[in-house]
């Protein structure tokens, strides 16, 4: 089983997504969960968003928030690179990013 990390833009780690979807901060805190539809829930298993396949993420209103590429960089909704998630859960990482960690 391999985790990914979840790193702001400088490199410096946040976090980690684990095989189970599960999100937890650098200090070990759980902070949510994205399940395999892409959606993602908070500690508390409020519904705070999604990320679409296609690497598009909204939040709960369903207004767009920002983007993950394949390769893994999250950005903005202005295009601004805000992190990158390592591989093997980019995409699922790149929810949890820009809707469990802002």
């Amino acid at each position: 089983m391999a985790s990914s990390s979840i790193h702001k833009i400088d490199g410096d780690e946040m976090g980690r997504i684990e095989d189970n979807g599960y999100v937890y901060d650098q200090g070990g805190e759980y902070l949510g969960k994205v399940v395999n539809d892409g959606s993602v829930y908070d500690h508390e298993g409020e519904y705070t968003g999604k990320v679409n396949f296609d690497g598009s993420v909204y939040n709960a209103a369903y207004e767009w928030v920002g983007t993950v590429r394949d390769d893994g960089v999250v950005l903005s909704v202005s295009g601004e690179d805000l992190g990158e998630i390592d591989s093997p859960h980019m995409q699922f990482g790149g929810g949890a990013f820009l809707l469990l960690f802002r």
